[in-house]
């Protein structure tokens, strides 16, 4: 399988997402919500690993407690995604913008093969547009896509909402929450509860 990091990239401007997992060279630490990772630069790697196991007696180096500082530090946002509703429901938007589009994204392939951009495509497909028609269903992966998207921007990044909001796809707020919880909870659905017992089914 050839994959493109390209495709990765965030159609909102200012969002990042590398696709390596190489070590932290411009920073101490790093947690990317987007990898599910934690990051540290080679050189706080070796303080941590220099460290004696267990409980230290005395006072270690400055240089080992700036280290293992960074370390904690970078922990407690692994923790604040892992260990919250907020932090789970952002950690998994990503895998629900491919889970809500991949059934769309699909049918779309098999109609007109591969193309790039989808919004391009979306905004000059001519034709009738019913869900099933290469434009309805390029509209519908567009618009999840940016719904969740939005639903990120504003739980997390308050300095954009406005260029959310005034964005052209921009529906309203609830709209993107609804969207992104409803996905979410389908994936949890299922992965873990395929009768729907404990979970709402988000559809109804």
């Amino acid at each position: 399988m050839l994959l493109k990091p390209s495709l990765l990239d965030s159609p909102v401007e200012n969002i990042e997402s590398p696709v390596d997992l190489k070590a932290c060279l411009n920073a101490h630490g790093l947690y990317n919500s987007f990898q599910f990772v934690l990051r540290l630069s080679p050189e706080v790697h070796r303080k941590i690993e220099a460290l004696p196991k267990g409980i230290i007696e005395g006072r270690p180096d400055v240089d080992s407690l700036r280290a293992y500082s960074t370390y904690l530090h970078e922990t407690i946002h692994w923790w604040q995604h892992s260990g919250s509703t907020l932090g789970l429901l952002l950690s998994l938007s990503y895998p629900g913008q491919a889970y809500t589009n991949y059934s769309h994204l699909k049918n779309l392939l098999g109609a007109i093969g591969p193309k790039k951009s989808m919004l391009r495509f979306a905004e000059n497909s001519g034709g009738p547009a019913g869900p099933e028609s290469p434009a309805g269903l390029a509209n519908i992966v567009v618009n999840n896509h940016f719904d969740i998207e939005f639903f990120r921007i504003l739980t997390t990044t308050p300095g954009m909402i406005r260029q959310a909001v005034d964005h052209p796809l921009f529906d309203c707020i609830g709209h993107s929450y609804q969207i992104a919880y409803g996905n979410i909870a389908l994936i949890l659905a299922t992965s873990l509860d395929k009768d729907l017992r404990f979970i709402p089914d988000p559809r109804n």
